[in-house]
């Protein structure tokens, strides 16, 4: 018996992990909450409620199976109607998935259109595009004259922590912390350039 429940726990997860996709998104955010009665937004036709998730299922391809059903129990907790039993409006759904989980910077066109337009190519000048990146991609608001000065200060003081982690480091005596830090701050300077790479290179037809 215990076996046979072991094999069908297998199976089920593999089965799980077979979907990719908006069928993944469909699995573990809508297949589940209107099995437990979750009901389309008020006033909206059969029709539209169908094409409102597939809308949703393909925005949130992204997101890992925990911050899926993350947002399913955020889902349930703010249902609407007079029943409680209403799915939130589309907008609301998207924007709490993409807080949940912000997209990877390739697939996000606000962390591309920020990073290539001339604010972005200004940062790469000045040398604090990879702050402006790493805001990009929280999904901040495009930044202020003032954000635009903290960055320029915060990408002074990781350009110092920098010099001073890669000296430790050529004497051996960096710790780990340290050499993860500069690792992931490497990371992400090369994605950003990569993506902005890709932005001139279209813009220049190569």
């Amino acid at each position: 018996m215990q076996t046979d429940r072991h094999q069908a726990e297998r199976a089920g997860t593999a089965e799980r992990d077979a979907l990719s996709g908006p069928a993944r998104v469909r699995a573990l955010l809508f297949a589940p909450l209107e099995a437990a009665g979750m009901q389309r937004p008020g006033g909206m036709t059969v029709a539209g409620y169908e094409e409102m998730r597939a809308r949703l299922c393909r925005a949130l391809t992204h997101m890992s199976d925990r911050s899926l059903r993350g947002l399913a129990e955020l889902v349930t907790r703010h249902a609407q109607g007079r029943q409680v039993d209403r799915w939130p409006k589309e907008v609301t759904l998207k924007s709490w998935g993409l807080r949940i989980q912000p997209p990877p910077a390739r697939q996000s066109d606000y962390v591309a259109s920020l990073m290539t337009s001339a604010m972005g190519r200004a940062a790469r000048d000045q040398g604090y595009h990879v702050e402006l990146f790493m805001l990009a991609r929280r999904l901040g608001p495009p930044p202020s004259r003032y954000d635009l000065g903290r960055l320029r200060q915060e990408a002074e003081e990781n350009r110092r922590m920098r010099e001073i982690v890669r000296r430790q480091i050529d004497y051996d005596s960096a710790s780990l912390d340290q050499r993860q830090w500069l690792a992931w701050y490497d990371r992400n300077e090369t994605e950003c350039l990569a993506l902005m790479a890709a932005g001139d290179d279209r813009e220049t037809g190569e």
